[in-house]
This record gives C-alpha cells, sequence and structure tokens, in this order.
C-alpha cells in the first residue's frame, strides 16, 4: 500500500538552504512534559515579580535597592528544568548566588547595631527583627538552601546537608533532583513573599 498521490507537497524549496559542510546536528530529546515547562516558567515568573516589587516598595522608602542581580543567568536557570544532580548543583549555585547579593551597604546605614563580619542573610534578619517583627520564616528558608547549595556535590557536611533537607521535607540521598529543585524554588518564592509582605508593611508604617 502506497501514499504517494496522497503525500502532501513539500512547502519549502530546499534548493534554497545552503549546504553545510562539517557539521551535524542533534536533536535532544525532550524530558520534560508541557505541564512541567509550564509549571516551571510559572514559578520563574512569580520569583522575578517578587524580585522587582520588593525593590519598588523597598526604593521607594529607602531610594536604593535591596536586592541585586550579579548575572542575568541568575534569573534565567529559574525557568530551566532540572534532570541531572549536575542540573540541581548548578541551579543551586546560581540560587546562592542571588541569595547572597543583598545590599548590604543599605542594610548596614538602616542598621543600629551590627558587626563587620555580618553576611548578608544575617544583614537582612537584623534589619527585620529592628522592624519590631519576632515571626517569620524567610531567613530560616534562605539559611537551609545555603547549606544545601554548600554541600553539593561533595557532601562534606553530610550532617548539616540532611538536617536541611529535612527542613525541606527531603531525603537524603535525593532520587529526584527535578523534584526536589522545585520544592526549593517554591519555598525561594515563598521567602520573597514573606520578605514583600514585611516590605509593605515598612513602607505603611
Amino acid at each position: 500500500m502506497t501514499r504517494e498521490l496522497n503525500t502532501i507537497p513539500y512547502p519549502y524549496d530546499i534548493d534554497k538552504v545552503g549546504e553545510i559542510e562539517g557539521k551535524t546536528i542533534d536533536f535532544e530529546e525532550p524530558l520534560s512534559t508541557i505541564g512541567e515547562v509550564i509549571e516551571t516558567n510559572r514559578l520563574a515568573d512569580e520569583i522575578v515579580q517578587l524580585r522587582d516589587n520588593i525593590n519598588t516598595l523597598f526604593n521607594d522608602k529607602y531610594k536604593e535597592n535591596l536586592l541585586f542581580l550579579n548575572e542575568e543567568r541568575g534569573i534565567l536557570n529559574f525557568f530551566r528544568i532540572v534532570h541531572t544532580e549536575e542540573d540541581f548543583t548548578h541551579r543551586l549555585a546560581s540560587l546562592g548566588e542571588l541569595i547572597k547579593n543583598i545590599n548590604s551597604k543599605k542594610l548596614k546605614s538602616l542598621l543600629k547595631k551590627f558587626e563587620k563580619d555580618d553576611g548578608s542573610v544575617l544583614l537582612l534578619e537584623k534589619f527585620i527583627l529592628q522592624l519590631g517583627i519576632k515571626d517569620f520564616e524567610l531567613i530560616r528558608i534562605l539559611r537551609n538552601i545555603n547549606r544545601i547549595r554548600q554541600g553539593f556535590p561533595i557532601h562534606t557536611d553530610k550532617a548539616g546537608i540532611i538536617t536541611s533537607l529535612k527542613y525541606f521535607k527531603l531525603n537524603f540521598p535525593i532520587d529526584d533532583y527535578s523534584g526536589a529543585w522545585k520544592i526549593v524554588i517554591i519555598n525561594y518564592r515563598n521567602a520573597l513573599k514573606e520578605l514583600m509582605e514585611i516590605i509593605e508593611k515598612d513602607n505603611v508604617g
């Protein structure tokens, strides 16, 4: 049985396509469902919007941004699916850089008391406490993400990694890096939501 008589004419003129010499084209087999891609992009969009809103609110009151972005790759990684331990490690490294890139100089100018060697997350914690807010979770989220990041892929501090993974209800060793990354960025999103609410109240107050 043949379908030659019913074949739809090829719509492009192959003669107009230049010859490719010495090149090979690899087609990567899709490893993600459309649903996974959409969900990942939705989370990424929300994270980008939250960071922008936090900076807008903070800038409105203190005339500087709170969250810095050293390179665009840090944001673009939120839009990419994780499949392997290597993917997970790279995404964690980028996220760790984003967490670290807080306007420490401005926070120090706003704080009544701080230590010279205080890191950016500790300075943020002291700033929130200075606002009179005692019950918040975002600092624990950021610290646990950083602890996991510091442990991959070397696993030098297994006890610390296991404790931080348990905080996110993840097991050690991780057997589903895609699922683990999703949980991590959902928690980062939640931390940003809480931070935005705090900055928003500070603007009102």
